[in-house]
């Protein structure tokens, strides 16, 4: 199983770590799978899921706002996405429609909490 993330950007900076990643770790520690936070992007800023009041407005607001690293080595393994909060599911589909280009066996989201 590999996990993926969005790596590095502007609120990693802001907050001084990623907590998904945090999560993703400890998580892998736990159970003894690898951990790669770097085979997913975001490829452009958006402005926080929080702010977007309708899960119409949060699909938009995430549609296209990820990319797989080229070299991402996923093809027929399980990789297993991980998120802090799960609301309306717009965030771990457009990550997953980043990745499927690679070929992954299944893809499985994890989150640590789900919003309303």
């Amino acid at each position: 199983m590999k996990k993926v993330s969005s790596g590095l950007g502007a609120r990693y900076w802001s907050r001084g770590y990623n907590q998904s990643e945090a999560l993703a770790r400890s998580l892998a520690k736990n159970l003894r799978i690898p951990c790669n936070p770097h085979c997913l992007r975001r490829s452009r800023r958006t402005p926080l899921q929080s702010l977007a009041a309708t899960p119409v407005a949060r699909r938009h607001n995430v549609r296209a706002a990820f990319e797989a690293r080229r070299g991402t080595d996923i093809a027929g393994k399980v990789v297993l996405l991980v998120d802090d909060v799960l609301t309306t599911g717009a965030t771990a589909n457009e990550a997953a429609k980043a990745i499927r280009p690679f070929k992954p066996r299944h893809i499985l989201v994890a989150v640590l909490a789900h919003g309303r």
